[in-house]
C-alpha cells in the first residue's frame, strides 16, 4: 500500500457483547474481516453500518 492509496471497507453490526460491538465485512473477500469496538467509544449506541477507511501513514 502506497502513502496515497486507501482501502474502504463497509462493515455491518453483527453482534453485541458485554463491552463491545462486533462488525463484520459486508464482502467475503474484504481486506478486513471484522473489528470489535469498545462500547464506551460509542456512547450513543452502535450504528448498523460503518465505513472503515485504511490508508498508509507517511514515513
Amino acid at each position: 500500500m502506497q502513502a496515497n492509496d486507501a482501502i474502504t471497507v463497509v462493515l455491518k453490526l453483527t453482534r453485541e457483547t458485554k463491552n463491545t460491538y462486533r462488525y463484520d465485512a459486508a464482502e467475503e473477500d474484504a481486506p478486513v474481516g471484522n473489528i470489535y469496538i469498545q462500547k464506551k467509544a460509542m456512547p450513543g449506541g452502535a450504528p448498523p453500518e460503518l465505513e472503515l477507511r485504511l490508508s498508509a501513514k507517511n514515513p
